[in-house]
């Protein structure tokens, strides 16, 4: 298992993810990853335990929350609760760099780093999603 400071490097596109805290340096409380990213989007999901925050950094981010569009820019935190439907990414041609928290952590920790890693290894689309039938599983395990 990796550790807070690890990060996935996608050359292809520049991309970066940065594990800056893990459950386990968190006492299971939260993990958080910074994101740099121009392609990279997670499809429109919903947790059922957990609330994601995602705080932009840098670049804007296009949001979808609850079938509400809106736009994020530099200082602005969009909270998605649970059972909220949700998703977001890049707007226009520069990189979007936000901070993600998801409390509880449950195992995202694990599905962050197999969809990272295969978006890496280029064993997922462009957007970084993985195929139809590892994505069902990902997103089952992910939400226990």
């Amino acid at each position: 298992m990796a550790h807070a400071g690890d990060v996935f490097e996608i050359e292809r596109t520049g991309e970066r993810f940065v594990f800056t805290r893990r459950p386990r340096d968190t006492n299971g409380e939260l993990l958080e990853i910074e994101f740099h990213v121009k392609q990279f989007a997670p499809p429109a999901h919903v947790h059922l335990k957990l609330e994601e925050r995602v705080e932009v950094l840098s670049g804007r981010a296009r949001v979808w929350v609850g079938g509400k569009e809106s736009l994020a820019g530099p200082g602005e935190t969009m909270v998605f609760p649970a059972g909220v439907g949700h998703t977001f990414k890049a707007d226009g041609d520069e990189y979007l760099r936000f901070r993600c928290q998801v409390v509880p952590p449950m195992q995202m920790e694990s599905l962050f780093e197999t969809t990272f890693g295969l978006y890496r290894d280029g064993k997922a689309d462009r957007r970084g999603r993985p195929n139809l039938l590892q994505n069902a599983l990902l997103a089952r395990e992910s939400d226990r």
